[in-house]
Formats: C-alpha cells, sequence, structure tokens
C-alpha cells in the first residue's frame, strides 16, 4: 500500500488477510479489539486531563450589594453580570475569581482560602475600607498566617500568607 506524507512516498507491507472460522467468531474478536483499544483510550483521556482553575459559586440574597461589597471593600472588580435585572455575576481580584449567584446554587456560609503575598498590608486595607473582619491575622500551625473576613450573606474568606515562624497559640 502506497501513500504520500510530506510529499514523501511511504510504502507499506501487505498483510495477507486470514479469513475468520466464522462471522460470529469475527464479530466477537473485533469486539473485544475495539473494547480494549476504547479502555486505552479513555484510561489516557482522564489521566491527561489537566484541571485549569476552580471558581466557587456563592448563593447571596441581594447581587447588587454583594457586587458592591466584593468591590467597594474587598478590592474585587465586577468582571460582568447577567439577566435583567441581574442574578448572576463574576468578581475578580488577581488569580481569583468568584461567581455570585441570587437565590439558587449554593447556601450561606461556604468558607474559602484565599492565598496573598502580604496578609497584614491587605488587613489594614480592609479595616479601612470597612470589611467584616471577623479575625486579624494571626499565625497558624500549619504554616500560614490567616485573617478570616466575612461578606454580607455570611460567606467566608480565609486569606493568608505563607509562613515560617511559630504560631499564635490559638485554638483551631
Amino acid at each position: 500500500m502506497n501513500f504520500f506524507r510530506g510529499g514523501v512516498r511511504c510504502t507499506l507491507p501487505r498483510k495477507k488477510f486470514i479469513p475468520p472460522t466464522s462471522n460470529a467468531d469475527y464479530l466477537v474478536n473485533l469486539l473485544k479489539k475495539l473494547e480494549v483499544m476504547m479502555a486505552e483510550t479513555l484510561s489516557k483521556t482522564a489521566s491527561q486531563c489537566k484541571f485549569e482553575g476552580l471558581t466557587p459559586i456563592l448563593n447571596v440574597k441581594r447581587i447588587s450589594e454583594s457586587i458592591d461589597y466584593y468591590v467597594n471593600r474587598l478590592g474585587f472588580a465586577k468582571d460582568w453580570d447577567w439577566g435583567e435585572p441581574p442574578t448572576f455575576a463574576s468578581v475578580s481580584r488577581g488569580g481569583v475569581c468568584i461567581f455570585l449567584c441570587e437565590g439558587a446554587q449554593g447556601q450561606s456560609g461556604t468558607w474559602m482560602s484565599i492565598f496573598v503575598d502580604n496578609v497584614d498590608a491587605l488587613y489594614e486595607t480592609y479595616q479601612a475600607q470597612g470589611a467584616i473582619i471577623r479575625q486579624a491575622p494571626t499565625n497558624f500551625p500549619w504554616g500560614m498566617r490567616e485573617m478570616n473576613v466575612e461578606d454580607p450573606d455570611g460567606h467566608r474568606l480565609r486569606i493568608g500568607t505563607p509562613i515560617e515562624i511559630p504560631s499564635d497559640e490559638v485554638d483551631v
């Protein structure tokens, strides 16, 4: 068998066709081969799937108030909103994106961790902007200095910076 690849003529050796003993045997063997090929393909596909990111979806009571809080108190930017009036929106800051959904998808009280390079500077900014701070920056035994911030719907943001110093003696 001949074919062209990149302008070069390639010749494949011919395989001798051996007829199956019966059509049923042939179909059974073909199905077994297909099953093995599909299993190998699915296994490769699943193991090669790279996760790209994570975006939490927070249930909020009033989307306009939530957007205002994330933008004006926490320093996020409004990416977009959807609906008339809006019931779904996206806010982001740096590499962190959060979806806000009015009256659906989840419940209040969701916790999330956000990693920053200077939690102490952010704490001072958040104090000046009137953010709801539930815990000032504290050193924890797991090697993080974290503060705890709450939004108007009761969602908690554990915002922290990695540290290599001893923890403050706090109950966790």
